[in-house]
């Protein structure tokens, strides 16, 4: 199992207002953007694809032409659905799971 590197990441929020005005009421709904940290330049995978060698140094497996590498990347920050990761380029082709176990 596969997945392209993404630039962007959609994940659903409920917030409490503390004060509502006539505008608010049942059955509203609104996008919002909540934004806590910025890393224009990277790019975003699945948790799930980043691994660790013995030192502890983050890597992704990258599939190229026919043939999977260890790639090193370093991780900007990450929550418990993605990893923000340098190192990567735009559409490269990381998988969720080690060669061996697919």
């Amino acid at each position: 199992m596969t997945t392209r590197v993404r630039r962007r990441i959609l994940l659903g929020a409920l917030l409490a207002l503390v004060a509502c005005s006539h505008v608010v009421g049942p059955g509203l709904s609104a996008t919002v953007e909540i934004l806590c940290n910025q890393y224009p330049e990277a790019l975003t995978v699945p948790l799930e694809a980043v691994f660790y060698d013995e030192n502890e140094k983050p890597f992704v497996y990258v599939r190229k032409h026919g043939r999977v590498e260890e790639k090193p990347v370093s991780i900007a920050d990450s929550n418990d659905r993605v990893a923000v990761v340098k190192n990567l380029g735009l559409n490269d082709e990381v998988l969720l799971a080690p060669p061996g176990s697919l």
